[in-house]
């Protein structure tokens, strides 16, 4: 018996047609083929997804994955075990759109996903559909389309091999987040996706600083101080680059304190446009700060053993060296 997973990738653009596919994470390819959904959608298919849910995998990028049911552990005949079973397709999908926003700001989504299980003689079994709820907008809080070259695409799905997945979360716990048993990088990428859903831009940038709370801050004092200055060490490479960032996360954190305490923003802030800036610069010092701990070997094995001691003796290198 043969399964195929297939959902629609909202507001990404690939400049080639990929036929068979790109595989990205697990077994899972991105495509733009017609005639690749022609291989396994067919009447049973477009009857129960519906015509306005089939024109849209048509209309745009899609992921899918075709594999045999009889290699896997699930009673097909049980509905709850294959919405779970599709589930896991779908929190796959909505990883790769994570590690998109790892070379670019974007608001690439995956919602849908569809589950399509044929009998051995090639009959229809079952169709499955469910959703992912996360809706994600750039760094200005828009939905926009965006190109991704076929060079991009191939590095990213390259990163996730090398990576072997030690640093993607798939589903992080909700429960670990309480009894804060979850990693830095965990609690990252859970905030991560938080922050991504928002377009109230105020709110937003807080939301960024949060995420630089959770990868740079080792104690509760001095805490927009702190992660200024180690911010600024890190991604600095000169007196005035370091400055400039410095800057940036003290005006960036004003706006935060305002916003969570119920005051209007100063009006230096106030303009629509300053606030985007704001947003989409910090989206970048995000990102390449994210990145840095990911690639650096020792910083990433620092960040893996998540002790604040050894944390704190690394940033106090990184400064007064």
């Amino acid at each position: 018996m043969k399964f195929y997973f297939v959902a629609s990738i909202y507001n990404l653009k690939v400049q080639r047609v990929l036929n068979k596919g790109l595989e990205v994470i697990e077994g899972i390819r991105l495509s733009n083929s017609k005639e690749r959904l022609d291989s396994f959608i067919d009447d049973f298919f477009m009857t129960l997804a519906g015509k306005l849910e089939v024109d849209e995998l048509y209309d745009k990028p899609f992921l899918y994955y075709q594999g045999n049911i009889e290699q896997l552990e699930i009673d097909i005949d049980n509905g709850e075990a294959r919405l779970n079973f599709l589930d896991y397709y779908l929190r796959m999908a909505q990883t790769f759109s994570n590690f998109l926003w790892l070379a670019k700001d974007n608001s690439v989504t995956v919602q849908q996903g569809f589950l399509y299980i044929k009998n051995s003689d090639g009959t229809p079994h079952s169709m499955t559909s469910n959703m992912r709820t996360p809706v994600f907008f750039n760094s200005k809080g828009k939905s926009e389309e965006i190109i991704y070259t076929y060079d991009e695409l191939k590095g990213l799905a390259e990163s996730i091999k090398v990576l072997n997945h030690e640093h993607i979360v798939k589903e992080t716990d909700e429960m670990s987040m309480v009894v804060n048993t979850s990693s830095r990088i965990e609690r990252f990428y859970y905030f991560l996706q938080s922050t991504r859903t928002q377009t109230h831009l105020p709110s937003k940038i807080g939301m960024y600083c949060t995420l630089l709370e959770t990868l740079l801050s080792t104690d509760k004092e001095g805490i927009s101080h702190t992660i200024a200055e180690r911010l600024s060490r890190i991604l600095g490479k000169t007196y005035e680059e370091r400055l400039v960032i410095y800057s940036f996360v003290k005006d960036a954190y004003n706006v935060r304190s305002s916003t969570v305490h119920g005051d209007k923003i100063s009006k230096k802030f106030r303009d629509i446009e300053k606030l985007k800036e704001i947003s989409s610069k910090f989206d970048d010092y995000i990102r390449s700060l994210f990145v840095y701990v990911l690639s650096e070997k020792k910083v990433n094995e620092l960040y893996r053993e998540d002790k604040n001691e050894k944390l704190n003796d690394w940033f106090k290198e990184l400064i007064l060296k």
